[in-house]
């Protein structure tokens, strides 16, 4: 009797898999047909800036999310839900306006999130929209931000970054540092040059890759509810710290290495650098054990054992 139960048990999850798989295919069709000019755009940006390269492997980091989530996506699969197709018509009303009358691009692409989301929700349910979050997120990420309000975001914590750096370069045997406006300017034997001359964000637009690869790995496992708290904590510091590692590492690099300050050399080491040092950081605190409670249980067997082992 547990047996057939059991088998039409996963008969129904398997038949809903099936048609709900095929309802987010032919709406995420229609997603894409819908929002073509906005991912065309975004793609176009991304090939003409090495800024926003980043980008090129977010597609590659969702899919493999939801292959690493397609058990749970599987056995989560529902009938749908009337409430995606509400969010995607608020997702379509938030595009039409910022269309017209009222022109933001920014908030224009981002209402592909709204849709995008109100698809997998009208599709499969609840419990597998909530599991998309990170999916989304993802996404959010990987849309550039204006020039403007970038500016806006970035400019207080790059001011800082600039002279943290300076102050300890300035440090260093030998050579002399001089801040002039947000130009670093540095003297070491008969080299001088300015880090990073001749580049309007220095790379700051790393912030986001950051980001997305906090994002991925953290979400690659299941982790528990204090866990994602402690991420999302430690997030800021570590993109801060991340960041004054970049421009540090490209500092190193334009004075005793490169005899290019505004070459490309220093540019990719300290990409390369501050990037795994963020993977690093980010596995860091996905990974530690910090045993604050004891079971019960396995204090006693302890305890028992060692009695044993005297006896």
């Amino acid at each position: 009797m547990e047996d057939i139960i059991m088998l039409n048990s996963r008969s129904t999850w398997r038949g809903e898999f099936m048609w709900g798989t095929l309802r987010f295919a032919v709406l995420f069709c229609l997603w894409l047909w819908y929002f073509w000019p906005e991912i065309d755009r975004m793609w176009s940006s991304t090939l003409s800036t090495s800024e926003t390269a980043h980008i090129l492997v977010m597609p590659l980091a969702i899919v493999l999310l939801v292959f690493l989530r397609l058990p749970a996506i599987a056995t989560r699969m529902t009938g749908g839900s009337f409430f995606g197709v509400i969010l995607i018509i608020a997702g379509l009303a938030i595009y039409a306006v910022t269309t017209w009358p009222f022109y933001y691009g920014y908030v224009r692409t981002m209402t592909m999130l709204p849709v995008l989301g109100g698809v997998v929700w009208a599709a499969c349910g609840w419990r597998v929209f909530k599991l998309s979050l990170p999916l989304l997120l993802l996404i959010m990420l990987s849309i550039e931000i204006g020039t403007a309000i970038y500016a806006r975001l970035t400019i207080l914590p790059e001011t800082y970054t600039i002279a943290a750096v300076a102050g300890v370069l300035d440090e260093l045997p030998g050579v002399d540092i001089i801040v002039h406006g947000v130009d670093v300017l540095f003297t070491y034997g008969e080299k001088s040059g300015v880090i990073g001359l001749g580049q309007s964000y220095r790379g700051v637009r790393l912030f986001s890759a950051f980001a997305l690869l906090g994002v991925f790995v953290t979400f690659c496992r299941t982790r528990s509810t204090w866990r994602l708290a402690l991420v999302a904590l430690a997030a800021l510091p570590i993109l801060l710290l991340c960041n004054f590692l970049r421009f540090f590492t490209w500092g190193i690099t334009a004075i005793y290495i490169s005899g290019d300050s505004a070459g490309i050399m220093p540019r990719n080491v300290s990409a390369i650098v501050s990037i795994v040092a963020a993977y690093c950081l980010f596995v860091l605190v996905c990974e530690f054990k910090l045993n604050l409670f004891v079971d019960v249980n396995e204090e006693i067997a302890s305890f028992d054992g060692e009695e044993i082992c005297h006896e």
